[in-house]
């Protein structure tokens, strides 16, 4: 029989090419139109993207998806025990369950929907799907999405193979190092000190950095084991395996972090029962949930153990959680210390944790006010980043190139625009310059490209899509006259904005209101497609308004940064 195989992930690939690469009669079906361009470029196919049927838009489905998060959380705190009362796991997990929840919901009402087109595809074949052998952590490969489809085929009576493989390294949530031994390396820090903890904060690590020896405070970095930012200035606690956490505590902490897990394992068994019917791989992914709140109970313990006695003087956290804020939050409010919030990427979303008492700092381009997880705003200050304004003082001159930056349309399968209408989008912006006689320069989000079905459905050319995601916006920007910010905003403008290069934000989506925090709407507007492309018109046919606009979008954007301060002003 013919082999079909079927893709989730970039890391199943390897799988398929090692069991399919050559086999000429192979086929591949994918659920991700961003794995397209990877498979093909992996030199498999032929590659059939299954296209998602008609349904609910990705707001409706990413409230549903925090719901169901929030649901299990409050069902959580009611099973914690009279030993952890006061305390409260809401936030804890609330991203990795987020996501967890989403993709359950996506893909078992995708596989539904899609049974008939999923039965002519296996018709005659084998199907194989590769597994990763790995519980769903965050938004990282897992078995979840390919036990949900067995499941699927299995009702309809399709058979299939599937081929477990090991994606990397078990992917356990870690333990922070709370051991004496790290603790005593803290000794002689004083009463002044600064506990750090960035995940994520990849592109604005050295400004923190440098930030931090300005301030003139010891800092003591909690080294995180996903996303992890150097900061070369600060001591370092690494991060350890559950067991060797067990090991650092005594038998009475021990006891307390389980006093609950029986209680907690049976509400998240629950949870997942809807979904995952197969009880080996839904025991799993209950371990996995559940030994995340044992270590997390552990840590809340063990930093009233060891820091407590000498708590720092502010704790630094980045806004995006990978498995310890739940912890060190709690803490900080116990013994009153003072939360600093940074953004992982100049500017935030919503918070996936409750923050009391917490300041936000931000970039001064944030578009909308920061809420926590209960409905809060903490409080938000403008951060002073390090920029180079360049705006050349030069006559009107007419428009020649058109820059289009496409941000992300899936994270982990899951897409988040409704892909016919934002292709439909990009050909009629392909049109426009076309027929103006105007250069089209794209920009494609590195590590995710459309190529083949931009070339397919949007009327774009090798040349046109040759070298779109190589290389930095910083070296994109200057190529651009004006600037078409695809869909969703993206920080990624702020290359453009700092150089005065116009930018205009064509909308086809509705966005969550974690989309919409990017880019103050006073600076670059939310406008739709056919606002956007009559707007063009209007600086084509006219240098003097669109020199016009290059001036005062330039200026505004100036004017927002008039009250940011440095990071060391807030430590």
């Amino acid at each position: 029989m013919k082999p079909v195989f079927v893709l989730f992930h970039a890391g199943d690939l390897a799988v398929a090419s090692k069991l399919g690469l050559g086999r000429g009669d192979a086929r591949f079906v994918v659920f991700d139109p961003a794995l397209v361009d990877k498979v093909t470029v992996a030199g498999l196919g032929p590659v059939h993207c299954v296209a998602p049927p008609a349904g609910p838009d990705y707001a409706e489905r990413d409230a549903k998806a925090h719901a169901a998060a929030s649901a299990l959380e409050s069902d959580l705190d009611a099973a914690l025990g009279p030993e952890w009362a006061g305390r409260s796991l809401r936030g804890w997990q609330h991203l990795n369950l987020f996501y967890l929840a989403f993709g359950l919901q996506w893909f078992d009402a995708l596989f539904a929907a899609c049974a008939d087109e999923l039965g002519r595809l296996a018709a005659g074949a084998e199907v194989i799907v590769p597994v990763s052998d790995q519980a769903q952590l965050l938004y990282l490969p897992s078995f979840v999405t390919p036990v949900l489809l067995m499941q699927h085929l299995h009702r309809h009576g399709v058979a299939m193979r599937a081929y477990p493989y090991r994606a990397n390294d078990a992917l356990r949530p870690p333990a922070p190092d709370l051991g004496e031994t790290a603790i005593a390396a803290l000794e002689g820090l004083g009463d002044d000190w600064v506990l750090a903890h960035l995940p994520t904060c990849l592109y604005d690590a050295a400004y923190f950095d440098a930030e931090l020896q300005a301030a003139g405070r010891p800092v003591v970095r909690l080294k995180a084991r996903y996303w992890d930012v150097e900061i070369q200035s600060a001591a370092t606690l690494s991060w350890i395996e559950p067991e060797a956490q067990g090991e650092q505590a005594s038998d009475e902490l021990r006891r307390r972090a389980e006093a609950p897990m029986a209680a907690l394992r049976d509400r998240i068994e629950t949870w997942l029962s809807g979904w995952l019917t197969a009880p080996s791989y839904r025991a799993r992914q209950v371990d996995a949930i559940a030994d995340t709140y044992r270590m997390q109970l552990l840590t809340d313990q063990l930093l009233d153990d060891r820091l407590g006695p000498r708590p720092p003087a502010r704790l630094l956290l980045s806004d995006h959680d990978t498995g310890w804020h739940g912890p060190l939050l709690a803490f900080a409010q116990r013994h009153r210390v003072p939360v600093l919030l940074l953004p992982h990427s100049k500017t935030s979303t919503d918070l996936d944790f409750p923050a009391p008492g917490a300041t936000l700092l931000h970039h001064p381009v944030q578009g909308e006010a920061v809420l926590d997880l209960d409905g809060r705003r903490p409080q938000q200050h403008l951060l002073d980043y390090p920029a180079t304004l360049k705006f050349e003082p030069v006559p009107a001159q007419p428009l020649q190139t058109v820059g289009l930056v496409l941000n992300g349309i899936s994270l982990s399968g899951i897409p988040v625009v409704d892909f016919p209408a934002y292709l439909a989008g990009i050909r009629r912006i392909v049109q426009w310059c076309r027929a103006r006689g105007l250069t089209l320069a794209l920009r494609s989000r590195p590590g995710i490209t459309l190529f083949h079905a931009l070339a397919e459905h949007c009327e774009l050319r090798d040349e046109d899509l040759a070298g779109s995601g190589l290389g930095s916006m910083a070296e994109f920007a200057p190529r651009c006259d004006l600037a078409l910010m695809y869909d969703a905003p993206t920080s990624a403008a702020l290359e453009l904005l700092q150089r005065g290069i116009p930018v205009i934000n064509p909308v086809i989506s509705r966005f969550t209101k974690r989309e919409t925090g990017t880019i103050v709407p006073s600076v670059v507007p939310r406008i739709g497609l056919d606002e956007a492309l009559r707007q063009l018109d209007e600086l084509h046919a006219d240098p003097v308004s669109f020199h016009r606009l290059r001036r005062e979008q330039f200026q505004r954007y100036v004017a927002l940064g008039t009250q940011a301060l440095p990071l060391r002003a807030y430590l």
